[in-house]
Order: structure tokens, then C-alpha cells, then sequence
């Protein structure tokens, strides 16, 4: 008997669509510790004060954005991520747009 090859990329793939809550964690995990420092020399580069996160999966990251006090709208393709992401900016008292859409059709003129 052979078993499938099971690679790091299929098992972060089926977790990040299974599991919104987990996504966190992986990805964490995965950055060894980095991951808010990431996020934080990203907001060293930011001018303006309207920001479109693609890909807002479970929403960390927009909703420290929204708490930087800039015009946040968030685009997700997968609905538990975004449903997820909605969950948490509210709880975190702001709202933010955030459609459940692909990137290659946005309603945006620019």
C-alpha cells in the first residue's frame, strides 16, 4: 500500500479553508513568532489613510489596521474567513467593509 503525499502547502491550504480559527495559530506558527512584527513594519510604509486588505482571512490584521485609524475594506473569497473576519472588527467596535468576492471583479473605480 502507498500512501499520498501529503505536503506543507495542501495541509495549510485544507486548514485555512476548514478552520478560520486555526488559520491564527498556523500562521503564527509558521512565521516563528514574526508574524505581528510583519504587520508592524507594514504599517512603517503606509501613507494615506485608505487601505484595501485582499485576502482579510480571520480579519488580525484588518482589525489593527482599523485600529491605526485608517479607512479599512477588506476582500475575502472564502466565506468562513470573511464571515469570520466580520466577527472579530465587530467585536473590536468598528465597522469595516468587507465583501466576499474574488480580486479580478472589485467595485472600485481606481
Amino acid at each position: 500500500m502507498r500512501l499520498p503525499k501529503i505536503h506543507l502547502f495542501d495541509l495549510f491550504y485544507r486548514a485555512y479553508h476548514a478552520w478560520p480559527r486555526f488559520y491564527e495559530g498556523l500562521t503564527e506558527l509558521l512565521s516563528v513568532g514574526q508574524w505581528e512584527k510583519w504587520q508592524d513594519r507594514v504599517f512603517e510604509d503606509l501613507s494615506g489613510k485608505k487601505i484595501l486588505e485582499i485576502g482579510v482571512g480571520p480579519g488580525k490584521l484588518l482589525l489593527r489596521i482599523a485600529k491605526k485609524g485608517y479607512v479599512v475594506t477588506g476582500i475575502e473569497l472564502r466565506r468562513g474567513m470573511a464571515d469570520e473576519a466580520r466577527r472579530r472588527v465587530k467585536k473590536g467596535g468598528f465597522d469595516v467593509d468587507i465583501l466576499h468576492q474574488s480580486v479580478y471583479h472589485l467595485p472600485f473605480k481606481d
